[in-house]
C-alpha cells in the first residue's frame, strides 16, 4: 500500500458460530480476503449463471468515502487500515468495513441515489441521530489520524438538513 500503510494480515480460523474454517473470497480485480463461515453463508450464494462461483446476496450497501487515512477495529475484531480515497461500507450496525479506493471502484457501482437520502438511511441503519453524527465528526476532527496533513475535513455545516 502507498503512504506507509501496511497490508492487513489475514488468517483462516474456525468460525465461533459454525466451527467451520473461513472462506477465501476473491473480488473481481483479484484482491483476496478471508470471511468467517457464518458471515460468508449470510452474504454469498451460488451464482446460478456459474455454479462454480459464488455471488453476493442482497441489494445495495451504503458507502462513505474517506478523506484521510484511518484505522479502526472492524466488527470481527481485526484492525483495518484504509487509505485516503477508500470507503467505509455500511451493511448494517454490525457490518461495517473498509475498502481501498481501487478495490471499491472495481467491486461496487453507484445506484445514483440522492446523497441526502443515503445519509438518512445510513444514520437510521446505524441507529444514530444527526446530532450524534455531528458530535462524532467533531470528536474525530480533534483526534490525530494517520495523516495529520489532511485539511479536507467534513464540517458540521456540510451535513445536509435531515
Amino acid at each position: 500500500m502507498a503512504n506507509g500503510l501496511e497490508e492487513t494480515k489475514n488468517t483462516v480460523i474456525a468460525d465461533e458460530k459454525t466451527g467451520e474454517p473461513g472462506w477465501v473470497v476473491t473480488n473481481p480485480n483479484g484482491e483476496q480476503y478471508i470471511v468467517a463461515d457464518s458471515v460468508f453463508k449470510n452474504k454469498y450464494e451460488i451464482d446460478p449463471e456459474n455454479p462454480d462461483q459464488y455471488k453476493p446476496k442482497g441489494g445495495p450497501v451504503l458507502s462513505v468515502p474517506i478523506n484521510e487515512h484511518i484505522m479502526f477495529t472492524a466488527p470481527w475484531g481485526q484492525e483495518m487500515k484504509i487509505e485516503c480515497g477508500g470507503s467505509l461500507i455500511l451493511g448494517g450496525p454490525n457490518d461495517i468495513y473498509g475498502i481501498q479506493s481501487t478495490e471499491f471502484n472495481n467491486t461496487y457501482a453507484s445506484t445514483g441515489r440522492d446523497k441526502t437520502a443515503c445519509l438518512e438511511a445510513a444514520l437510521a441503519l446505524l441507529g444514530i441521530s444527526k446530532e450524534e453524527f455531528i458530535e462524532a465528526q467533531q470528536v474525530a476532527t480533534n483526534h490525530p489520524t494517520l495523516d495529520d496533513e489532511s485539511n479536507d475535513k467534513i464540517e458540521g455545516n456540510d451535513v445536509p438538513n435531515l
